[in-house]
């Protein structure tokens, strides 16, 4: 009696667990499904996204931030030369287009200086100095020129310098759609004299998959933990009774991994 019991207790054990098995294969199909639509939905407005910039003035630093924006396309990344040069898996692949503008400015000098008499000049007349001084970021300009009696040719001493290009660039994920789908946006802020733009953006969709709890599928990883960790074998076995006798048929076997 108690062998019947525990028989029929070890069928509907592995019953319910194949049943388990059965629902999350299909969870994992209607997700997949799911997510692929979304993928596709995702990747087809990320490529008719042509970017924004946003000017944000930051008081605390006494400067103006060009931040620009555009939604990454979402798809399998392949390695190309550069990759198997570097000998590396690519997950994200942004291209960046940055255009710094020229400068054009009339100045007068801050300082003249004018030397006369012959030790100065061959012909007696005078010899005009000048220094001019730019900032106009990102260029610091310093030109020093002379301008001796003709027909001597005049000269110029110019020293131009350009600031350091800081650049910060970021991934965002968005919140998860219907589908699962978290849109990936790539975003670059850096000074308003350099204006830039974002050509090609594309990241694998791993970077940005949405983790099940956000999703609504918070019990399907675990559901799928304990039927890795737990097993039903069956065969036809011999079972020894406690009154001494000796029990042939069919034989379950339930187990369950504890650790690690």
């Amino acid at each position: 009696m108690r062998l019947n019991r525990l028989n029929s207790s070890m069928i509907a054990i592995a019953f319910a667990m194949g049943i388990a098995a059965v629902q999350t294969v299909r969870l994992d199909n209607e997700r997949a499904r799911r997510t692929l639509a979304g993928l596709q939905a995702d990747a087809l407005q990320a490529a008719a996204d042509t970017g924004r910039h946003i000017y944000i003035k930051v008081r605390a630093l006494g400067e103006s931030l060009l931040v620009a924006e555009r939604r990454a396309v979402q798809t399998l990344q392949r390695a190309d030369k550069l990759d198997r040069a570097l000998g590396r898996e690519r997950r994200v692949r942004h291209n960046l287009e940055i255009a710094i503008s020229g400068m054009s400015r009339a100045v007068k000098s801050d300082t003249v200086l004018v030397a006369r008499g012959a030790a100065r000049s061959t012909s007696g007349t005078e010899i005009r100095r000048a220094t001019f001084d730019v900032r106009d970021a990102p260029y610091t300009v310093r030109a020093q020129v002379v301008l001796p009696p003709p027909p001597a040719a005049g000269t110029l001493d110019l020293h131009v310098s350009l600031d350091t290009l800081g650049l910060d660039i970021r991934v965002g994920c968005g919140a998860p759609t219907a589908s699962g789908v978290r849109p990936a946006t790539a975003s670059v802020a850096g000074p308003a004299w350099a204006h830039v733009r974002l050509a090609r953006v594309e990241q694998a969709p791993g970077v940005c998959a949405a983790r099940a709890k956000e999703t609504g599928n918070a019990s399907l990883p675990m559901m799928r933990r304990v039927l890795n960790r737990a097993g039903v074998s069956a065969g036809y076995g011999l079972t020894r009774t406690p009154s001494g006798l000796v029990a042939a048929g069919l034989s379950l076997v339930f187990g369950f991994k504890v650790w690690p």
